[in-house]
């Protein structure tokens, strides 16, 4: 390391610096995509003897995440741009070290979130999100979010339409994001409205059998929909939904597949959830032993002997 002043003075430290070979650039993956995209560079010298990359630049964008660097590998999230464009990949190292890859990156035009319906429920509701290039270059949606917390995805999405189940979360208005497998998001602010969960407060009876008449009572049941239009009674569908509002269920027990306890959920027209656990079970069915006298007519004193005989009730009617 040689230092030349004005007057020709010099000052030298002899092997004072280490000239790393220039990096090399085997292969970068995507070449295209949009905000989030996951970016991987490979090949060699990659850090350019520094400890790590400060910043990646996509077409003079840079990337918003390094997700980890090394010397033969580098993967980072392509940050948001203004436009669809096209430009140079350029690589800085923390010590200010930078190469510029032969190959060229392309913005594609961003993702569009377009609609939410419905706009709001609770934890099970069914979501379609409508949109364009929602897939941001890649084949698939693989997550989705609402508000900060993961929401399932149903397989089958594409570029203008993923429908998505929610799962239970505070009451609130929140962001919904999708995420497709190359990394790209989209995202449409406060376009899901959270909804306080509905309650069942009651269950009567709290027991019986294969045609139980039970009356469900709670707040906002419904789940935010239009409709209750499926009964759980310990895992079992009931045969029959009497009467159903935002406030009571009438439901018809139906055949269970054996006796136990379990929990009564109600499902809406959107798929939104209310449930109350262990709030059902089911007794052990009635069972008619014998029948003394087995024939007669009008006045006939008839005995019937056998087991549960009441089916959880109070008395034969």
């Amino acid at each position: 390391v040689v230092i030349t002043n004005s007057v020709g003075a010099a000052v030298t430290r002899n092997d004072g610096f280490v000239l790393v070979p220039r990096p090399t650039v085997v292969s970068i993956s995507p070449l295209q995509g949009q905000v989030g995209t996951r970016v991987t560079i490979t090949g060699s010298n990659l850090l350019m003897g520094s400890r790590g990359i400060a910043r990646v630049l996509l077409a003079q964008s840079s990337a918003t995440d390094i997700l980890s660097a090394n010397e033969t590998v580098i993967v980072f999230r392509a940050a948001e741009n203004a436009s669809a464009a096209s430009g140079s990949i350029q690589v800085i190292a923390d010590s200010g070290a930078v190469f510029t890859a032969p190959q060229t990156w392309v913005y594609l035009d961003a993702s569009l979130v377009s609609a939410v319906a419905p706009a709001s429920g609770q934890v099970g509701t069914r979501i379609v999100v409508s949109g364009e290039r929602l897939l941001g270059g890649g084949t698939s949606i693989v997550a989705a979010q609402i508000g900060d917390v993961a929401v399932d995805v149903v397989p089958g999405g594409n570029d203008t339409f993923v429908q998505l189940v929610a799962v239970e979360h505070t009451a609130g208005v929140h962001d919904v994001v999708v995420t497709s497998s190359t990394g790209a998001t989209a995202t449409l602010a406060d376009g899901f409205t959270y909804l306080a969960p509905g309650i069942i407060l009651s269950v009567s009876p709290v027991s019986g059998q294969q045609g139980t008449t039970v009356v469900i009572q709670g707040t906002r049941l419904r789940g935010g929909a239009s409709a209750v239009v499926s009964v759980l009674l310990a895992g079992t569908a009931v045969r029959s939904i009497v009467s159903e509002n935002t406030t009571q269920v009438v439901a018809v027990a139906g055949t269970p597949a054996g006796v136990g306890t379990g929990d009564v959920v109600l499902v809406a027209s959107s798929g939104a959830l209310v449930s109350l656990d262990s709030a059902w079970e089911y007794l052990e069915p009635g069972n008619i032993t014998d029948i003394s006298p087995v024939q007669g007519h009008e006045g006939t004193l008839v005995t019937i002997a056998g087991s549960a005989l009441r089916m959880g009730g109070t008395a034969v009617v």
